[in-house]
Order: C-alpha cells, then structure tokens, then sequence
C-alpha cells in the first residue's frame, strides 16, 4: 500500500476529469462519423454542434476542477454545477424543433456567461501566488473586473433599456479588455515566477537567540538595547564583548 499522502479532493477531481474526457470523446467521436460519412444534412450539423459544444463545456468543467481539493473548492463545484446546467440547455436547444419563450433565452445566456466567467475566474484563483503580494492583489483586482463584466453582461441581457444605451457596449468592451489583459498578465507572471524562492527577513535561529539573550542578560540589558549598542559599537567601547 502505498503511504504517499492524497491531497484533499484528488479522488473526486480524477472522477470528474475522467468523466468529461470521456464524454467528449464520445462526442467527438460522433462528429468524426458524421464527417467522414459525406454530406452531414440537418442531424449531421447538429451531431457537429453537439461535439463542439461539449468541447467547450468541457474545458469550463475541467477549469472548475482544477478548484478541488484547494481552499475555494466550493466555488470550483458551484461553477462546475452552472457549467453542466449551461451545457444540457445548450445542446438540448440544438435538437429542439421549436424555439422557446423570450425568457429562456436570456436565462440560457445568463448561464453561458456565468460558465465562460466561472471557468476564467477558477483559473485565476488556482494560481500559485507563492507568497508574492502583487500577484495576490493583480488577481484580486482581475477577479473584480470578471466581476462587474458579469453584471453589465446580465444588465444587458434583461435590462431592455441597456440596449437603447450608446455607452453600455464602449463600457463593456473595456471592462473585458482589462479582465483580458489582468488575466493574461497574471498567468505569465504565475509562470515566470514559479520555483522562485520568495524573499523574506533574515531570522535567528534558536541557539543565536539564546545566546543573545545571555549576553544582555550579563550586561544588565535589554535583548534589543543589547543589539543595539552592538550594532554602533558601544558594546565593544564600553568591554561588554
């Protein structure tokens, strides 16, 4: 039996990768048949859009794994959760005969938008900021970017007045350029800086401490006072040393 410690939600991760790869696999090979088989007509296409919509869906699922087992798990399943939901809507809309009532639609991209932001907001939160505080506040400030372009993205969806707004699309587009750009910067960063060792302060080790702790002792001093009058070179005028 191997004595190697498993992390936290390794299991259920392998379960859920294991599940999507092999979902479109299925998927894709369904679009391979249809392609190879001649001309696709109305079934092929949609068995197309099928295969390339579980692709899709299935790289969201896959990011929100990627949450399992790590302190924001929680928001790993929930985005995996809205991600599956998203898909079956999606593909089932692909198959359906007849289109469905206004409100579905704008739900079905409410849940679109959540996934896509779900997926992007896990990678973010999975990465390794190893101890650096500007990676930690880059991605904070990233993640509420993907933020208020989620809210803007629902208020134009069931807000009809947005649409009569000229300014909604120009704000819009830069809210998804900056989450574009703090994304981007902060994968490379992630990258560049991985294996680094993070500086931090010099420390004591125990037996110096103690040691120092003595010495100030005899001389009638603080620890601090003692290392003072060290440092400017009292200690040594006055025959402490």
């Amino acid at each position: 039996m191997d004595g190697t410690p498993q992390r936290p939600g390794g299991a259920i991760r392998r379960i859920v990768v294991i599940v999507v790869i092999g979902a479109f696999a299925l998927a894709a090979a369904g679009g391979i048949f249809v392609l190879l088989g001649g001309d696709p007509g109305g079934t092929g296409w949609r068995v197309l859009a099928t295969t390339a919509l579980v692709g899709a869906f299935s790289v969201g699922v896959l990011c929100n794994a990627a949450l399992i087992g790590r302190p924001a798990q929680a928001f790993g399943y929930g985005g995996a959760v809205v991600t599956v939901v998203a898909a079956a809507l999606t593909i089932g809309m692909v198959w359906a005969d007849g289109a469905p009532w206004d409100a579905f639609w704008r739900l079905l991209w409410t849940l679109v938008i959540a996934s896509a932001a779900s997926a992007l907001a896990a990678l973010l939160l999975a990465i390794d900021a190893g101890g650096r505080q500007a990676i930690r506040i880059g991605r904070a400030a990233t993640l509420a970017a993907l933020g208020v372009g989620v809210v803007l993205e629902l208020v134009a969806i069931w807000v009809d007045a947005a649409y009569d707004d000229d300014a909604m699309p120009r704000i819009r587009g830069v809210v998804w350029i900056l989450v574009a750009l703090g994304s981007v910067t902060m994968i490379v960063l992630s990258l560049l800086v991985r294996g680094r060792p993070v500086a931090s302060p010099a420390t004591l080790s125990p037996a110096a401490a103690d040691a120092i702790e003595r010495a100030a002792a005899d001389a009638g001093l603080t620890p601090d006072a003692f290392v003072a009058r060290l440092l400017d070179g009292g200690a040594a005028r006055d025959g402490v040393l």
